[in-house]
């Protein structure tokens, strides 16, 4: 198995997660935020999808010029669109993530902005780090505001309180 498959196998297997999350979402609490400094729950998944659509630049070039004047972010009004657009990205950069060769992996990628070096890494740990920790990293806050607003947090791991998902089943 290449490293690349047994990346897109980790971020199939984190999908599984974040989608379940997703599919739980409140349509009407969109706007929540749990403190004024937090995104709201519809931004906060938002950019999750947005998160994981850079991994085409990750795996297309080596250096990416960040232009944040031109940049949009995606911004999904409810779940379903939100649902739609995750399920329209992940087998996009899971086909883009299978074709990198293992030495490409290793390759240094480097993230410019306004002519400087903001970030220069191998691209296995970029994508590790920027995409699937990303997407962890924000599920767990999503999960938070899933449990503040009484809705049941899903499986992912394991048991959740209040799911008892795979290995809890009989």
């Amino acid at each position: 198995m290449s490293i690349a498959q047994g990346m897109v196998q980790e971020l199939q297997h984190e999908a599984r997660g974040t989608r379940a999350h997703f599919e739980r979402l409140p349509d009407d609490r969109w706007d929540y935020k749990p403190h004024p400094k937090s995104m709201s729950l519809g931004e906060l998944a938002s950019h999750m999808v947005d998160a994981l659509s850079w991994a085409g630049s990750i795996v297309q070039v080596d250096t990416f010029e960040l232009q944040m004047d031109s940049w949009v972010s995606f911004k999904a009004s409810n779940r379903a669109e939100l649902l739609a657009r995750f399920d329209e990205t992940l087998p996009r950069i899971a086909g883009l993530v299978a074709s990198i060769p293992d030495e490409a992996m290793f390759r240094t990628w480097t993230m410019n902005k306004e002519g400087r070096t903001v970030l220069q890494m191998p691209r296995i740990a970029v994508l590790r780090g920027f995409i699937l920790n990303h997407m962890i990293h924000h599920r767990a806050q999503l999960g938070v505001y899933l449990r503040i607003l009484d809705v049941e947090v899903p499986s992912v791991y394991g048991p959740s309180a209040d799911d008892p998902g795979p290995m809890g089943a009989a």
